[in-house]
């Protein structure tokens, strides 16, 4: 597989990368990784270094890694083959990183994962599986929110846009298919769709 940086740093522009539901996830990313306690942290694709910088405020150390240099990455290296020790940090997490590699080369990216963390790994990835959310409020106490996944008879094909290799819920990259490449190093502890971003597909997994 020939490695390179597929965007550069142009399109990290706020105004286009940084919209409402994209917001939303870094949310959700940061209750993830700290609910995990960890005492380092290592982020693969920081892309604009808003999660990275959120972590940081929060008294939480991360170390960044990416192949493009125009990031300016802590470590620039590939998710493939990284520059790392083994067991170096508590928590690897890669958020909307792991579809811009092949899906045959996933479970490769994450025996990477699995070598360099020495807990957790959290885990996003796009879905574009048909659903309904559903978010009722009462008051500020009582609060219900679901996400509904939809059957589909037809998928659709991917087409590789110049980023995307998959995406789940498309012909051929089922979520079940990607749990178990998951489930072969890690245990998932957790899954969801944000009712805010569902195009999200979070996993929290924890090192077999």
């Amino acid at each position: 597989m020939t490695e390179f940086a597929q965007v550069d740093r142009a399109h990290y522009n706020f105004d286009k990368y940084v919209r409402r539901t994209r917001w939303n996830s870094f949310w959700y990313q940061l209750r993830e990784v700290s609910k995990c306690d960890p005492a380092s942290v290592l982020e693969v694709g920081p892309g604009d270094g808003t999660f990275s910088r959120l972590l940081r405020n929060i008294g939480i150390p991360v170390t960044t890694l990416d192949i493009a240099s125009d990031l300016e990455p802590d470590i620039l290296g590939s998710l493939m083959r990284m520059p790392i020790d083994d067991s170096a940090f508590d928590l690897v997490c890669a958020f909307q990183v792991l579809e811009h590699i092949p899906f045959g080369d996933v479970e490769r990216a994450l025996e990477e994962i699995h070598r360099v963390t020495r807990r957790y790994a959290v885990i996003s990835v796009p879905d574009i599986s048909r659903n309904i959310a559903v978010s009722v409020r009462i008051n500020r106490r009582l609060h219900f929110e679901r996400v509904f996944s939809l059957p589909r008879v037809f998928l659709p094909k991917h087409r590789f846009d110049g980023e995307h290799y998959w995406e789940l819920g498309k012909h051929g990259f089922s979520t079940a298919t990607f749990i178990a490449k998951l489930e072969r190093y890690f245990t998932i502890g957790n899954r969801f769709r944000p009712i805010e971003n569902t195009y999200h597909h979070f996993f929290i997994c924890e090192r077999r």
